[in-house]
């Protein structure tokens, strides 16, 4: 079936069913909660109107020479960082990168400032790859800090130019939604649309089983 035609089909069930809301009456028997089989229907309508406006944009094409370059200059940095961890004393490497710190050497989180680890005489930094390096002992975690040092201003300049290709990626990734933004349109109208229906039909549910709920539990009908 056309998954547009899909789409629009849940869209009018929603509007259907949101739309009876003035009108509708606490269903016969115990229990039973009226139309839990429309609420499903917003995830997948959700996601095609999402698939519709990547097809829109297409940023995967520009992502995607881009995510090349980062990659390859952080495979050539991450090679550097491997063979300076080889001069160091005896390590406890972390290799979890949070994905909130990432590559870079900016002062937040600072990157190669030693400082007191979770055990008690172990002291460590921050690599600039986002892995954290930890020693037993203060005199080895800087023994370690120097050597990366020595390597400052290259690592540095890998840094420069990951941040200089993810800038200009930015850029260019807001200039192609701002040219194609008269495209977005109905797409956003569409969104805005389904969400909109969608609280309506879970204000629908909520009253419904409150309904439900005053004739099975208080044993009185509920007003129209």
């Amino acid at each position: 079936m056309d998954p547009a035609a899909d789409h629009w089909a849940g869209v009018r069930a929603l509007e259907t069913t949101a739309q009876s809301r003035r009108t509708a009456r606490v269903p016969s028997g115990r229990g039973r909660r009226p139309f839990p089989f429309l609420l499903p229907l917003a995830a997948p309508l959700s996601g095609l109107i999402n698939s519709q406006e990547e097809e829109i944009l297409n940023e995967a094409a520009i992502k995607g020479p881009y995510n090349d370059k980062i990659s390859t200059i952080k495979a050539e940095y991450m090679s550097l960082e491997e063979d300076i961890l080889r001069k160091c004393p005896a390590t406890i490497l972390s290799n979890f990168i949070d994905p909130e710190v990432g590559f870079g050497f900016g002062s937040r989180p600072e990157r190669l400032r030693v400082t007191p680890q979770g055990r008690i005489g172990y002291y460590g930094f921050m690599l600039p790859s986002g892995k954290r390096v930890s020693f037993k002992g203060l005199d080895l975690a800087n023994e370690c800090q120097n050597h990366f040092e020595e390597h400052k201003e290259k690592i540095i300049e890998y840094a420069k130019q990951v941040q200089d290709l993810s800038n200009e990626q930015s850029t260019i990734l807001n200039e192609n939604r701002q040219n194609k933004s008269p495209e977005l349109v109905p797409i956003n109208q569409q969104r805005m649309q389904l969400s909109l229906e969608i609280q309506d039909l879970g204000a629908l549910l909520k009253d419904l089983r409150g309904r439900v709920a005053q004739e099975k539990y208080l044993g009185t009908a509920p007003t129209p």
